[in-house]
């Protein structure tokens, strides 16, 4: 009895500290899977939610039907707190599973935190959990299927490969290894028509999918010095598989475009940074960086600023990582980019910054270039938030704490 006071007594300092009550979240709430392949495998991914202000640490289960062929990637982690955990279930049915359907939880528990994990030896343990709901039906018969939810293609530059975007869905229940197909055509000057011959033609192997995975990326694929600056036109074909080519099965999907081959030297990208300010009073107060970016190319691009600050007070940590949207700069002109943050404590501090830029129409992360890092070295003075009056403070509290709970355990004793 008096034992089970203790837990309570600490259970409640824990909850009173942390001013919340334990949780955790997962999603999706429900999985169905209605195609799972006799010794094949596919996946499912669930996210595991710590909406806690301290570290949890996390078991995750799988029970009913589908725990003789469902395994979790990982089933003992932790999260630090406000972040999620990505969990991969493999769903693997044995061939010799029945045609069926099966029903099952993927549990995730909290079965420690970093706030209780010092009571331990007082037997104090935490069970907070969350389910996923899976219904897994499995079949005998193979499935073959693909979806694209995006290809496209960009003009280039003479002598520069051509990139090539896509995002490809495996929707079937085994391996496929897609392929994307692409046939340029010269464009009549007369008439504006694509000739009817494939002047060049090209291959791209996406690479091995397993059933529910996506493939997204960009390919470069280098035309050949033969292909001259000038418009053409350019079909693109996805193909499930390579036979399909060899057996003349038609494309999945199918579309055709126009692309551009530019004048060798026409996307010649340079930018330059004119201006690094860092303004700043004291701590507590924000500190506003900001960098004025100059485009001295020779094409408009997008550009953005992505800041660093460290605390070189406690071994030059990182305290701040943060990025602007990015912003369009014409050539010629000049952007200004700020980005503003508060910190707590005096002292010195270091401010990096570094502009990133590409070409305006070009895609995420391609032809990405930068300034490198500019570096600027700050001494914030004294505020009404002082690094050695919180640390004292913190200090007092778990002095207060600990005596609590010392005397708590004493007078349990006492009356045994």
């Amino acid at each position: 009895m008096n034992k089970n006071i203790t837990i309570l007594v600490l259970m409640l300092l824990f909850v009173v500290s942390t001013g919340k009550a334990i949780t955790i979240g997962v999603s999706p709430g429900e999985i169905a899977i209605d195609n799972a392949l006799k010794g094949g495998r596919t996946f499912r991914e669930i996210t595991v939610l710590n909406n806690n202000n301290f570290t949890v640490t996390v078991n995750v289960s799988i029970t009913g039907d589908i725990r003789d062929f469902c395994t979790a990637n990982e089933t003992l982690f932790d999260i630090p707190s406000y972040s999620r955990k990505i969990v991969k279930i493999w769903i693997q049915p044995p061939k010799s599973t029945p045609s069926h359907s099966y029903d099952g939880l993927v549990t995730a528990l909290i079965i420690a935190t970093s706030e209780t994990k010092k009571y331990e030896g007082l037997g104090m343990k935490i069970f907070v959990g969350a389910s996923v709901k899976m219904n897994i039906t499995v079949v005998g018969n193979e499935s073959k299927s693909i979806k694209v939810y995006a290809v496209g293609a960009r003009s280039t530059e003479y002598g520069l490969p051509m990139a090539v975007n896509y995002k490809i869905y495996n929707s079937g229940n085994v391996k496929l290894n897609p392929v994307i197909v692409l046939n340029l055509r010269k464009i009549s000057k007369l008439t504006g028509i694509p000739s009817s011959r494939v002047f060049r033609s090209y291959n791209i192997d996406v690479g091995e999918l397993e059933p529910n995975e996506i493939a997204e990326g960009i390919k470069k694929v280098n035309l050949g010095t033969d292909i001259k600056p000038d418009n053409y036109s350019l079909d693109i074909e996805v193909f499930k598989e390579r036979k399909d080519l060899t057996e003349a099965n038609e494309p999945v999907y199918n579309v055709s475009v126009v692309v551009e081959v530019l004048s060798p030297g026409f996307w010649t990208l340079l930018g330059q940074v004119d201006k690094f300010d860092v303004d700043y009073s004291k701590a507590g107060y924000p500190i506003k960086i900001t960098a004025s970016f100059r485009n001295t190319g020779k094409k408009a691009l997008k550009a953005k600023m992505s800041t660093d600050i460290y605390e070189k007070d406690i071994g030059n940590k990182l305290v701040y990582h943060g990025e602007t949207e990015y912003i369009e700069v014409d050539v010629g002109y000049t952007k200004n980019f700020t980005i503003y943050y508060t910190p707590e404590y005096d002292g010195p501090y270091v401010i990096k910054a570094k502009i990133s830029y590409s070409a305006s129409d070009s895609y995420v992360n391609e032809n990405v270039k930068d300034t490198g890092w500019l570096t600027k070295e700050i001494l914030l003075p004294g505020s009404k938030i002082k690094r050695k009056e919180i640390e004292s403070n913190l200090y007092m509290m778990g002095f207060i704490v600990v005596i609590i709970i010392g005397l708590i355990i004493i007078l349990s004793k006492l009356r045994k």
